[in-house]
Parts: structure tokens; sequence; C-alpha cells
């Protein structure tokens, strides 16, 4: 395992660690702000709420898995109203979210699945002209929107999350067996 590790800092993670899924915590209260589409994305995009499942059928998936590998990136940005930087951090989290994905299977993991920030691989996702999805090979899903705890899953892997408006700390979590 601290071969994963390594290689999740080599491609850009700041931290990661490895995880027993039994440790995350999920909260009901995060679907809530997906329902009031805090993002603009809720019933359109295929990743996100509704359309990815209800909560209790997500942590069950989630919980499908015995282990994760917890990880952070550190982006610099200039103030919380810099959207081009805010966008760019959160690509360049979800690239890494796939890395680390594409790293499990050909290290022999079959059953993978990675979460990191709301998907962002088309400029408007496909759901939204009744169109198949273009990247399943890629999609991800946020880690809010399976109702999992960020924050205290940071908190207990002694992992920064508030870093000021300078720079903007995500968090994701790939799931193998």
């Amino acid at each position: 395992m601290d071969e994963l590790i390594k290689k999740a800092l080599e491609l850009g993670a700041a931290d990661a660690k490895i995880i027993d899924t039994s440790d995350l915590r999920f909260d009901a209260i995060f679907r809530k702000y997906c329902e009031d589409n805090k993002c603009g994305f809720y019933g359109k995009n295929y990743m996100c709420p509704p359309e990815i499942g209800t909560v209790e059928r997500l942590r069950e998936k989630v919980l499908s898995f015995d282990k994760g590998i917890y990880f952070q990136t550190i982006s610099p940005i200039n103030g919380f109203s810099d959207k081009e930087g805010l966008e760019e951090s959160a690509l360049r989290h979800n690239n890494l979210a796939n890395d680390i994905k594409k790293y499990l299977k050909s290290k022999g993991f079959e059953k993978v699945l990675a979460l990191a920030t709301k998907c962002r691989y088309c400029p408007e996702c496909c759901k939204v002209k009744g169109e198949a999805c273009i990247h399943p090979d890629v999609a991800v899903s946020c880690l809010s929107a399976y109702c999992i705890d960020v924050i205290d899953m940071a908190n207990k892997l002694s992992m920064e999350y508030k870093l000021g408006d300078t720079k903007i700390a995500y968090f994701g979590l790939v799931l193998f067996k």
C-alpha cells in the first residue's frame, strides 16, 4: 500500500492515505445541498443526484469496497471569486482521481471507483440533451453527492482543509478491490 501512496504523490496529490471504508462517515444532509442545487448540477449531470441513486444505494456501493485511497490536492487561487482558477484546479483534481484509478487497474484491481469533485469533462453534460455520456470511463461523482463527510475524514487523517483565500484543498477517494 505504500507503493500506492507514493504513486498518488508522484501523480500530484499533496497528501494521500489508505483508509478502511468503515471509517467513512455518511451524512444525508449533503443530499439536501444537492437537492437545493447549490452547484447547479442537480438533475443536469449523469454523475449527480438524482441520477446516481439514493443515499442508501450509494452508501452500500461505497461499503462494498473494503479499502480506498483518500487524497488531497492543494492549488493556488486568487480568492474564491476566481472561477477560472477554481475550475482548473478542480479539473486537475478529477484527472488525478482518474490517474490513480488507471494505476490501480494496471496493478490488477478489477473493481475501482473514483470520487472527486463534480464531473467537469463536458461543457454541458449530455444528460441535458438526453444523450448518452460520452466519457463514461472518466466521469466522476463528487464525494458530497455520495454523502461522504469530507471534513470528518480530513480531520481523522490530519489533512488541512482551511487554507485561506489564496489556496484551495480538494479531496478525493478511489476505492478498490
